[in-house]
């Protein structure tokens, strides 16, 4: 049992916060077996359509959570299906362009799917909105590699590495365009 599943375990929810426990669960176990996660946010959407529409409960925009439809995108990134994530994090994006974890994950899927333009859009974006952000200099790496421009690639993600930003995701997919570029 990992740490974070053992926190989930240790908190004392009530029966009108099962909503609450479903949702934290399906973000801390977007790495288990696809019927777990996928029973996890079917479960999630279930009690928050279940819910009685004339009261005013967070229940009732649970389904169109930013945060929850972000880790479904990630969930989707991380089972291979790219065309998926693109389209969530696409509809995401335009609901919250301000959602730099889904943002992420966008540059990701399009950076697999091979979808150039995009990342051409995304990082010119970012680095004119938040050129001090590792995440806009991440995305102009994702660029390069993308047109098979590696050196400049790899100077974008050694950019992003150098803003001492600290999400796994950056680190992973910078170590494996690296690998991937010197084999190719």
């Amino acid at each position: 049992m990992n740490d974070e599943t053992r926190l989930l375990s240790s908190l004392q929810f009530g029966p009108e916060d099962g909503w609450l426990s479903s949702f934290y669960s399906c973000l801390i176990k977007k790495y288990d077996k696809k019927s777990v996660v996928e029973a996890k946010f079917r479960e999630v959407e279930k009690e928050s359509c279940n819910s009685n529409p004339s009261s005013a409960s967070i229940k009732h925009t649970l389904k169109n959570d930013t945060d929850l439809l972000a880790c479904k995108a990630e969930y989707f990134n991380q089972c291979g299906e790219y065309q998926k994530c693109f389209e969530l994090t696409s509809d995401l994006l335009e609901k919250d362009p301000f959602h730099l974890k889904c943002t992420l994950v966008h540059i990701a899927a399009a950076m697999e799917l091979g979808n150039s333009n995009e990342l051409y859009l995304m990082a010119s974006n970012l680095v004119k909105d938040y050129p001090q952000k590792a995440l806009s200099w991440f995305a102009v790496g994702c660029y390069y590699y993308c047109i098979k421009k590696f050196d400049q690639s790899r100077r974008y993600f050694s950019k992003a590495y150098k803003s001492r930003w600290n999400l796994c995701t950056c680190l992973d997919w910078r170590w494996e365009c690296l690998c991937c570029s010197r084999r190719g």
